[in-house]
């Protein structure tokens, strides 16, 4: 199981409240965990990185990766023109979207790609793992926020997973 999914600009928590519903062991422990979540969320938002410019993206980018990788994301990230069928032209831009919801029943070298790509494009993420992969993700938050990334654009959830989970994709 891995989802990278777009968290709605406009937070619903009683949609996530009542996403929550079946899955915690009671009222107060859904509104707990909807609670962690949507803080998590909240401060995700809340961080510079989508205000990031590029470049000091894909310098934080060089020191967590390489400089293969800052260069090829710089390539792909900068605006580029395509022609069109009918002769117009058309600008591809990836831009920051906003807050990003990534869910995983493991961290690996594919999901750590596919965090660190969504990042790179401005995107603050909350993550949310089974309690045995929390610590790899903390050490992979950590080293993120050590090369640059600041600190509460990479947001993880302290709750349960299925029910963190299923209030994360209602948000």
């Amino acid at each position: 199981l891995h989802r990278l999914v777009q968290v709605d600009s406009s937070t619903q928590a009683q949609a996530a409240l009542d996403a929550g519903r079946g899955h915690a062991h009671s009222d107060a422990d859904q509104a707990d965990v909807a609670a962690r979540v949507l803080a998590c969320v909240d401060a995700a938002r809340a961080s510079a990185w989508a205000q990031t410019t590029l470049d000091a993206r894909c310098n934080w980018l060089a020191k967590v990766g390489s400089e293969a990788e800052a260069t090829a994301a710089r390539q792909q990230l900068s605006s580029q023109w395509l022609p069109g069928p009918t002769g117009e032209s058309n600008e591809l831009r990836l831009h920051p979207r906003g807050v990003f919801g990534a869910v995983a029943d493991t961290v690996d070298v594919g999901v750590l790609s596919t965090w660190m790509s969504a990042l790179a494009c401005g995107n603050p993420l909350v993550i949310v793992v089974p309690a045995a992969s929390r610590g790899a993700a903390q050490r992979a938050v950590a080293a993120w926020v050590a090369a640059g990334l600041p600190p509460g654009a990479a947001q993880l959830v302290d709750a349960p997973f299925e029910e963190a989970a299923a209030v994360l994709a209602c948000a």
